[in-house]
């Protein structure tokens, strides 16, 4: 199980690091500006849609419970609870899609099965239909062994190229540089002789810029914890 990392670990190096850069011509941030701006409700209802109206005098007559939009910023109870709402329905549709998978991958066996009477049959490995044709098709899967050997071919004919860092690892070596803990525990003349990067340095590896990115962080409700998840 991960060590829970206490989740204001970082918050000493707010002032020291920046934060992300958010709008700057980002079209993903705008976005959510735009949605967040969009975190209202009604402040007669305290709902966020149906059974409103925008302008005077267009309430249907005779309906009850219609009333004017009057929008406010939703409080942080009714943040909470639109997290957790919104969380629930990723959780039910990652199940689904799980499920999906399975039923997926069933399909094609039953096709492969199919396919190879039809090939015993006709000598065709094809089955058609207008505007669809089913065949077998084959593609590798690769699984490491040995992991020292592969990357010592890699060096060995020139592919360097191949190790370069994904997003876990990158973030990884930056957690490592920002130790707080280790560096605590270092001497000074210790400290000095750390180049950027390395564990303890508080600078990170050449070519890196490193933002601080705040969140929030919640124990309880409705969401599972993982075991590596921030802890209060």
């Amino acid at each position: 199980m991960a060590r829970k990392r206490k989740s204001r670990a970082w918050a000493n190096l707010v002032g020291v690091l920046p934060e992300a850069p958010e709008k700057g011509g980002n079209e993903y941030m705008e976005r959510v500006f735009a949605a967040k701006d969009a975190l209202v409700v009604c402040e007669t209802c305290g709902l966020r849609e149906g059974g409103h109206t925008q302008q005077v005098g267009t309430i249907p007559p005779g309906v009850e419970g219609w009333h004017l939009w009057s929008p406010r910023p939703m409080n942080m109870a009714e943040l909470a609870d639109e997290q957790e709402r919104l969380e629930l329905i990723d959780a039910e549709a990652a199940q689904a899609a799980s499920e999906r998978g399975v039923i997926y991958n069933a399909l094609e066996r039953r096709m492969l099965e199919e396919l190879a009477k039809i090939q015993e049959a006709s000598g065709q490995d094809m089955w058609r239909r207008p505007g669809m044709t089913l065949s077998p098709k084959f593609s590798p899967q690769a699984m490491v062994k040995d992991r020292a050997a592969l990357l010592a071919w890699v060096k060995e004919t020139g592919q360097e190229a191949l190790l370069s860092l994904g997003p876990q690892a990158l973030k990884g070596i930056i957690t490592n540089a920002y130790n707080q803990e280790l560096a605590a525990l270092m001497t000074p003349a210790q400290r000095s002789k750390l180049t950027a990067g390395l564990p303890a340095s508080m600078l990170p590896p050449p070519g890196v810029e490193v933002y601080l990115r705040p969140g929030v962080n919640r124990s309880g409700g409705k969401r599972a914890q993982t075991p590596d998840e921030d802890d209060e």
